[in-house]
C-alpha cells in the first residue's frame, strides 16, 4: 500500500472515530438528560406510550452499541497501523485490496478469508438449528 493510500485511510479513520465519538456523547448524554422518556416520569405515561419509549429506548441502546463496536474496530484499526499489519489479512497474511480497506477501513481478513469465515458461521448456525430442531426444549403437542 502506498504512503498516500495509508494516509487517507488513516485520515478517514480518524475523522470516523471523531464522528462516532461525538454521536455516542450527545446520545449519552441525552439519556442522562431525561432517562429517554422526553423528561415525563414512567408513571405518567399510559401503557402504550410507556411501551413506545421502551422501544425507543431498546432501538436507542441498540444503537449506541453498534457505535461502540464500530468505535473498537476503529482503534484496532489504528493499532495496526502503529504496528504495521494494517492491511495483512489475519488468517492468511495476504494483503487486503485497497478497494476492500477503501470500503471498510477496519477490515481484519482479506476477502477469501472472510467469504470462507462467514459460510463456517452459516454452516454452524445451521448445525445449531438442526441440534435444537431434534432435541426441542418444549413438546408443540400439548403433551407433559
Amino acid at each position: 500500500m502506498t504512503d498516500m493510500r495509508y494516509a487517507e485511510l488513516r485520515r478517514r479513520l480518524q475523522a470516523r472515530r471523531c464522528e462516532l465519538q461525538r454521536a455516542l456523547g450527545v446520545k449519552l448524554r441525552e439519556v442522562r438528560a431525561n432517562n429517554g422518556h422526553d423528561g415525563q416520569p414512567v408513571g405518567a405515561l399510559d401503557a402504550a406510550d410507556a411501551s413506545n419509549s421502551e422501544l425507543s429506548q431498546d432501538i436507542g441502546i441498540a444503537l449506541t452499541e453498534m457505535t461502540a463496536e464500530a468505535l473498537v474496530r476503529i482503534d484496532e484499526s489504528l493499532a495496526r497501523m502503529a504496528s504495521g499489519v494494517y492491511g495483512r489479512c489475519a488468517e492468511c497474511d495476504g494483503d487486503i485490496s485497497h478497494k476492500r480497506l477503501a470500503a471498510l477501513p477496519f477490515a481484519v481478513r482479506c476477502l477469501e478469508c472472510e467469504e470462507l469465515r462467514e459460510i463456517g458461521e452459516r454452516r454452524s448456525r445451521q448445525s445449531s438449528a438442526r441440534v435444537g430442531a431434534a432435541f426441542p426444549l418444549f413438546d408443540a403437542g400439548g403433551r407433559e
